[in-house]
């Protein structure tokens, strides 16, 4: 239920980014601006959140990060002025790093318990939460109803969601070592990693930032969260598949074939836009 409420409130988030760019009247630089404020949040919540899961059971940071993210939704929703826009994807973007490190941990000390992989189907449910944000939000732009009161029903939604499914997390979790908070150069391996998940970050993040401008203001479609729902479709489908396909080909494989993937979808992203704006009907 954390992955799929979390899904749930971030496609809340992106799928409302074009109305925020039209309410307080960005340009594509100024909005790019705007955006900005959520990776370098996020970075700062990486360091912070791998210690908190370590020096606690991950529970408690993972509830009260949870809580946090959905009152900045909130936030964003009600926020006036650009900087309470801006202080609000901050909060946002930083307790939804800190969410997510803790659901994993939960997750993989799950997964000790089970023969098979299980971890792909748990960010398969953030998609299917992410879809179902969508979905509802398309509702909501349809029906015409402002954002502020979209966001404060998700938010209200979530958390109490939050309270009730909260018992029934792992308990008693926390690392007994490497529970200090460390800053320093990882080895060759980490690095190499991070810099392939830095690029496929770089995709994703520009399909989950972008598409909903793209549709609204170069396709025209009156309900911009068409081509964000048909690209969380094919997340989901790829995730809750992704399990069987590691246990398949290995681990290593799928790395190396998922990174060439990212490549691909980075030149379709930049190229595949200009032709269909030349030609809606396909």
């Amino acid at each position: 239920m954390y992955f799929f409420m979390a899904g749930f409130g971030f496609a809340t988030w992106a799928s409302r980014i074009p109305t925020i760019k039209m309410d307080f009247d960005l340009n594509e630089a100024q909005l790019g601006n705007l955006l900005l404020a959520m990776p370098i949040s996020s970075l700062l919540g990486l360091p912070i959140s791998g210690w908190l899961v370590s020096k606690f059971d991950s529970r408690f940071p993972l509830q009260i990060s949870f809580i946090l993210f959905v009152l900045s939704l909130a936030l964003i929703g009600m926020a006036e002025s650009l900087l309470a826009v801006i202080l609000g994807i901050g909060l946002f973007s930083f307790c939804m790093r800190i969410l997510n490190i803790a659901m994993n941990t939960q997750s993989l000390t799950l997964q000790k318990s089970f023969d098979k992989k299980i971890i792909g189907s748990f960010h398969g449910l953030w998609s299917t939460g992410g879809l179902a944000g969508v979905g509802f939000s398309t509702i909501m732009i349809k029906l015409s109803l402002s954002m502020d009161t979209h966001l404060l029903m998700v938010a209200v939604f979530s958390l109490l969601t939050s309270l009730f499914v909260y018992r029934f997390l792992l308990k008693k979790d926390r690392a007994v070592e490497g529970n200090k908070l460390i800053l320093g150069k990882p080895d060759k391996f980490i690095l190499y990693l991070g810099i392939m998940v830095f690029f496929a970050a770089v995709c994703e993040g520009g399909m989950f930032d972008w598409s909903g401008v793209y549709f609204k203001e170069v396709v025209k479609e009156d309900l911009f969260t068409l081509g964000y729902f048909i690209f969380m479709v094919f997340m989901a489908l790829s995730r809750f598949f992704s399990d069987k396909i590691i246990e398949r080909t290995g681990m290593k494989k799928n790395v190396c074939n998922k990174f060439l993937i990212c490549i691909c979808r980075y030149f379709a992203y930049d190229h595949f836009p200009l032709f269909l704006a030349g030609n809606h009907r396909f």
